[in-house]
C-alpha cells in the first residue's frame, strides 16, 4: 500500500495539492527532503490566476522543505478518510508511527524535483474552475511563514475533494 502516492491525485488530492500521489514512477536516485522546523516561506503573491504548473511545483517543494509537519499531517489525513482504501485498518494494526516511517521513505524518493516535475507536468490539461481554486488556494499557502502555518493551509486543499465524495 503505497501512502504518499496513490492511485488517486495528490494535486487532485492537494486537492489533490497540488497532487502528489498519482504519478505511478519512482526514481533510481532518490533525494532526502530537507527538513525544518521553521523551513523558509518562498515570497509569493497570491495572484487572480496562479499558474498551475508553478504553483505545484512550488507547494510540493515547500512541503519538502516540511517533512517534519507535512508527512504526519498527510498520514493523518489519510487514516482518517481511509484513503488509500485499507490505511486506517492498517493503522490499527501496526501503528501510526509505523505508517509516517513507511511514508517519510516513500516521500524521499516522491520528493525529488524529477518527482516533483513529473507529477506537475501536465497539470494545466487538467484544470477546470474548481482545480483553479484550489491551485489559487494553494498558491497562497506559499506565504505562510512557518511549516506548521503552510502545513495546516496546505492539508484542507487536500481534503478537500475527499469531502466532497471524489
Amino acid at each position: 500500500m503505497r501512502i504518499v502516492r496513490s492511485s488517486s491525485t495528490l494535486f487532485v488530492t492537494l486537492s489533490a495539492c497540488l497532487g502528489l500521489a498519482a504519478c505511478g514512477s519512482s526514481s533510481s536516485s532518490p533525494a532526502t527532503p530537507a527538513r525544518s522546523a521553521q523551513g523558509p516561506a518562498p515570497s509569493a503573491q497570491p495572484t487572480a490566476a496562479a499558474d498551475p504548473r508553478a504553483t505545484c511545483v512550488a507547494v510540493l517543494q515547500r512541503m519538502r522543505t516540511c517533512t517534519d509537519q507535512f508527512i504526519p499531517a498527510l498520514v493523518d489525513l489519510r487514516i482518517r478518510h481511509d484513503r488509500p482504501a485499507g490505511i486506517a485498518a492498517a493503522a490499527a494494526a501496526q501503528g501510526r508511527d509505523t505508517l509516517v516511517g513507511v511514508a517519510l521513505k516513500e516521500w524521499a524518493v516522491d520528493s525529488s524535483d524529477e518527482h516533483i516535475g513529473e507529477l506537475c507536468g501536465d497539470i494545466d490539461k487538467k484544470m477546470s474552475a474548481a482545480l483553479q481554486e484550489l491551485v489559487d488556494a494553494g498558491h497562497g499557502c506559499l506565504g505562510q511563514e512557518t511549516c506548521d502555518a503552510a502545513v495546516a493551509c496546505v492539508m484542507p486543499l487536500m481534503e478537500a475533494p475527499w469531502k466532497e465524495g471524489k
